[in-house]
């Protein structure tokens, strides 16, 4: 019998589905626009979506409701909202607070993924939102950086528009799969570590996600 998961609403009805269509949305969608505000606006309402659906799926208790509209809150309004002054400390609070929402998602989803004792539809569209969620993640570590300490991560030459959000998504995932075109590359030292370390964490969770499925089938053989 399937157990309840203790850290995500009991039935997460379309909850993994909705996210996985708004995180892959957000990979293609921006790409048929062209570069402007009209593209910076379809990133930035894809990207609010996506932070409301995947609080959804963390409102198993009203404590983790009101910490997860704490983190998020804050995250639409530096999205929705220009700093007073353009300064990098002002960016890179506002990263910051991606980062946080996006591991507290990633943590109770990574829970439910422990907890659940069979595979069904919502553990495999769970494990592949925690993946296309890791991206996302370092996808703002890797803009703190470079607001940080500009040319950290060289920038494609034929980029008109330099070091924007879509482009640094991109570079993550390209990092995370270990694809490593070339056309971007990190060039400082905490650059390198975190791109590195980026490259690990996505093999590993790989490896723990198909360990985590293959001892469940052989124990409900056995």
């Amino acid at each position: 019998m399937k157990t309840a998961p203790k850290h995500l609403i009991t039935e997460p009805r379309w909850g993994f589905e909705f996210l996985l269509i708004l995180l892959v949305a957000s990979l293609l969608v921006p790409s048929y626009i062209d570069p402007g505000p009209v593209r910076v606006a379809t990133s930035s309402l894809l990207l609010s979506f996506t932070l409301i659906s995947s609080l959804y799926l963390v409102v198993y208790q009203l404590r983790e409701l009101y910490i997860g509209i704490a983190l998020m809150i804050p995250c639409l309004l530096t999205l929705w909202w220009q700093p007073p002054f353009a300064e990098p400390w002002d960016y890179n609070t506002g990263y910051l607070l991606y980062i946080l929402f996006i591991l507290y998602i990633c943590l109770h989803i990574g829970r439910y993924l422990v907890e659940t004792d069979e595979i069904d539809s919502d553990m495999v569209l769970a494990a592949i939102c925690v993946y296309l969620l890791i991206g996302l993640l370092w996808a703002f570590i890797y803009l703190m950086i470079e607001t940080s300490s500009p040319g950290s991560i060289t920038i494609p030459p034929h980029n008109s528009e330099g070091a924007t959000y879509t482009l640094f998504v991109y570079f993550s995932y390209v990092t995370l799969t270990t694809l490593g075109y070339g056309e971007m590359t990190p060039t400082s030292d905490v650059s390198q570590s975190w791109a590195v370390l980026e490259s690990i964490v996505g093999q590993l969770y790989l490896t723990i996600v198909i360990a985590r499925m293959i001892g469940l089938i052989i124990s409900r053989r056995k």
